[in-house]
């Protein structure tokens, strides 16, 4: 038994694109804090620390700093007088902390404290007047803090100075002005970004680095404020902040510096970068006050993979100034939003990054949002609504787009079953393979999760499944169809069919589920967001479609083929259908289009 596809017209909709659209899902951390936060850190036992503008935290008195240990907030003693702006954690439960106050704990602290697992001391008699607003590279015995201070511990210390564990000392003659981020590499370099032009009487336009003993630009720096800074491991520094060139390059607000000179992250963002951090893999999360990275629609927080940037589901209500990754790259994010992802987070919020769904079902240009998009068999044109129209096959070929070279966006292809050749279309890349013949269904997709899609087919007169160079099983007889998803969220497509004479589900090594009847078409999706593929179906006779587990709703009916996608970028799949008499496309409670022929074919890919 064939799949719901056929040579002709097809709709290309579908779930996120793990290339353009980061998956995860957003949480509470309890009921959050009752105003900004602008710090945030993680200790060695997976403890997060988090200061700011707030006195409660969890609806506890929590004053300007708090713990959350993984279910509960807690104060740490009774907290500070004032703003905190920055944390750093050295082992397990014990962190320095700077900011506007001078008390901690009760204790006398100026501007900058030490919290030793039960109680708050000073750091010899602080900072004489104004801030601490920046720490890196806490030890025991060591600390660097920033801010905006001409004095700490007694010592003259242009905004910048180190701890060594019993007293304060300056680096050189420090920075020309305040200091608002810090950041060390492997090697013991420090990095400082601020509000200064020179570092140890030097040039140096708002960056510098001190390697041990003296102070020198990175390149001629930025045009404006550095307000993050973040080393990821692998010889990168990035800084985020007002600016928008680096090294007289056009970066907008987020720039890498390689150990010799500065490059964009693609087009940057639109507005201010506040927080940056890196993850165990490498990725860079940026936080801030953007709507925008890298042209794609991302609410004040996104990641860059290296090639790209993408949202973190529909992102925060409003400015992210703390991002931090604990070990298992878990990201917490601490700001002035109220809902993250849509969900209730009062200042801070958790991501916990999933893997996947395979390749982007329909995303055409990259954006992580599902395109329409029509194939005609009387002339072999493609046509994606807003994108491209391209002539490629014929009436004779099934068309089966995926992202074939891990691009993050659809590659135009089809399968000409009568020889078994595959053909795929790209800019700079294209397969034209021989595989498979009359009897084969094809049935691509990312089976190895490694992020590009594998040539398969289905053959039902025996049930083989052959995905080529990767592997080959007998799973389903000839009254299954082959079904597409990644229904248990590891990254990969699994091998399943759907018998519709008796609404059997089976998931290679997975599941077995009766879900549907004879009268009901098989619309897996993932429909709530949560990477992994939701068994659903469509009965077009009262246009029913119900979800396994989730909902069920009325919408479309008889003349009408389901096209489940993922239209809005939020990262689950939204309902909607097209009625082939009339062109029309309706996508519920997002739009209505008219596009293509009447006599154009449609094909729900991959069902």
């Amino acid at each position: 038994m064939k799949t719901f596809t056929a040579a002709g017209l097809i709709l290309l909709l579908g779930s996120l694109s793990t290339a353009n659209q980061s998956q995860g899902a957003w949480s509470a951390l309890g009921s959050g804090m009752n105003t900004t936060v602008r710090t945030l850190a993680c200790d060695d036992a997976g403890n997060l620390y988090a200061g700011g503008h707030f006195t409660t935290a969890g609806g506890v008195s929590a004053n300007y700093v708090a713990g959350w240990d993984g279910s509960l907030w807690g104060p740490l003693g009774s907290g500070m007088d004032s703003y905190v702006k920055s944390v750093a954690t050295y082992g397990a439960g014990k962190l320095y902390a700077g900011g506007h106050f001078t008390t901690s704990g009760g204790v006398s602290t100026n501007y900058v404290a030490k919290w030793g697992g039960s109680s708050w001391s000073a750091l010899g008699s602080g900072v004489a007047y104004y801030y601490v607003l920046a720490l890196a590279d806490a030890e025991a015995n060591n600390l660097y803090a920033g801010g905006y201070f001409a004095t700490i511990g007694g010592v003259s210390a242009s905004n910048i100075a180190r701890w060594n564990g019993s007293s304060w000392s300056a680096l050189s003659s420090g920075l020309g002005n305040q200091v608002n981020a810090l950041a060390t590499d492997g090697a013991g370099n420090l990095y400082a970004g601020g509000n200064f032009t020179t570092a140890g009487g030097a040039s140096a336009n708002y960056v510098a680095k001190w390697n041990g003993s003296s102070w020198s630009p990175l390149g001629s720096g930025m045009n404006d404020n550095v307000m993050a800074l973040a080393w990821d491991g692998a010889g990168n520094l990035y800084a985020g902040g007002y600016f928008t060139t680096a090294g007289g390059e056009n970066v907008n607000y987020v720039a890498r510096w390689n150990g010799s000179s500065w490059s964009s992250l693609g087009s940057g963002m639109n507005n201010d970068v506040m927080a940056l951090t890196c993850d165990g893999e490498g990725n860079l999360y940026a936080g801030g006050e953007f709507t925008t990275a890298g042209g794609v629609s991302a609410n004040h927080i996104a990641r860059w993979n290296g090639s790209s940037w993408s949202p973190l589901g529909s992102g925060t209500s409003s400015t992210v100034y703390a991002l931090v990754c604990d070990g298992a790259d878990n990201l917490y994010a601490g700001g002035y939003f109220t809902t993250a992802g849509g969900v209730s987070a009062n200042y801070v919020a958790k991501w916990v990054p999933q893997a996947g769904s395979g390749t982007p079902t329909g995303d055409y240009d990259g954006d992580g949002t599902s395109d329409l998009a029509v194939f005609r068999p009387s002339n072999g044109l493609w046509k994606v609504r807003g994108v491209t129209a391209v002539y490629f096959g014929s009436s004779s070929d099934e068309p089966v787009p995926q992202d074939y070279d891990g691009d993050g966006s659809w590659n135009l292809a089809y399968f000409r079953s009568s020889n078994g050749l595959w053909k795929v279309r790209g800019e700079l890349f294209s397969i034209r393979v021989y595989f498979g013949g009359s009897a084969d269904e094809a049935a691509p997709g990312d089976y190895n999760g490694d992020g590009t899609a594998d040539l398969a087919y289905f053959r039902d007169t025996n049930g083989l499944w052959k995905i080529r160079g990767f592997t080959r099983v007998y799973f389903g007889t000839s009254q299954d169809a082959p079904v597409a998803g990644d229904f248990n969220g590891d990254g990969s497509r699994d091998i399943a069919y759907h018998r519709s004479s008796n609404g059997l589900w089976k998931v290679r090594g997975i599941t077995t589920v009766y879900f549907g009847t004879s009268l009901d078409q098989p619309i897996p999706a993932d429909y709530d967001g949560d990477a992994s593929t939701d068994f659903a179906y469509f009965r077009s006779s009262n246009g029913l479609w119900k979800v396994r587990g989730l909902t069920s709703l009325y919408f479309g009916g008889t003349a009408d083929k389901p096209i489940p996608g993922d239209y809005d970028g939020d990262g689950a799949a939204d309902f909607g259908y097209r009625r082939a008499a009339e062109n029309l496309w309706k996508v519920k409670g997002i739009t209505r289009i008219y596009f293509g022929l009447s006599d154009d074919d449609q094909v729900t890919n991959p069902w």
